[in-house]
Formats: structure tokens, C-alpha cells, sequence
């Protein structure tokens, strides 16, 4: 959504234990990375997102995982495609000089469990 849409109405957003991302260059196919026509970068960078990643959600084996070509070269589990997705994103907006407002945080101790990242992610707001 921060990525794909200039709402307004975005104050904050998590994203939290993604199975894949849209990435912010046109390095794959969509949704992997993002179409030709998107909106501006600036916009989405400026916002605050925070990339929520649970410590140990570092096996594919934990819930259903998207093990396509596309998604392999995210990483090999939820932890490192986040992380990924993280310093690609901060990359692409050193290189073009814009504003970034994202943030990464790891919830120390949990995997791919729904209830600890609602839990972390609910202390965030």
C-alpha cells in the first residue's frame, strides 16, 4: 500500500512478517517489484513505515511460504526477506536523495507467530 498508493490517510503502517515484498525497483516482475507506472518513490519513502520481522521466523517450514524463483531471490525465509526489502528500500533512496522514514524491527525471541507480532505490533502504535 505505501508503496503503490499516494493515500494521505497513511500516517503509519507494519508490515510484519511479509512472506514476499513489492520492491522498490523494477529489477523483476510485479508484485516481486514494482510495474513500470507507480507512483514516485519520494511519497513513500517520507512516510512511516516499520518492517516488523520476528527473530527466529527464519525456516520456510513455518506457515505457507511462497518458494517461487521470484521469491527466492528475496531470500530464503520471511527474516531475511525483510531484511532485504529493509536495505534495498534505504538504498534506492540514498541513491536518489530522498527522505526515508522506514524502520526495521526485529521482536527478539519470536518466529512466525501471529499473536507475539500483533502483540509488537500493537506496542508500536
Amino acid at each position: 500500500m505505501v508503496l503503490l498508493h499516494q493515500s494521505d490517510r497513511i500516517n503509519k503502517a507494519i508490515a510484519a512478517n511479509a512472506g514476499v515484498y513489492t520492491f522498490p525497483d523494477s529489477e523483476g516482475d510485479y508484485p516481486y517489484s514494482l510495474p513500470e507506472q507507480h507512483p514516485p518513490l519520494a511519497n513513500a519513502f517520507k512516510k512511516e513505515l516499520i518492517v516488523l520481522l520476528g527473530e527466529l521466523d527464519n525456516s520456510s517450514e513455518s506457515g505457507k511460504l511462497d518458494e517461487s524463483e521470484s521469491a527466492l531471490r528475496q531470500g530464503k525465509h520471511r527474516l531475511e526477506r525483510g531484511k532485504q526489502f529493509f536495505a534495498t528500500s534505504k538504498k534506492i533512496a540514498r541513491n536518489l536523495a530522498l527522505p526515508f522514514n522506514w524502520k526495521l524491527q526485529i521482536v527478539p525471541n519470536t518466529g512466525h507467530d501471529k499473536r507475539l507480532m500483533i502483540q509488537a505490533a500493537a506496542e508500536l502504535l
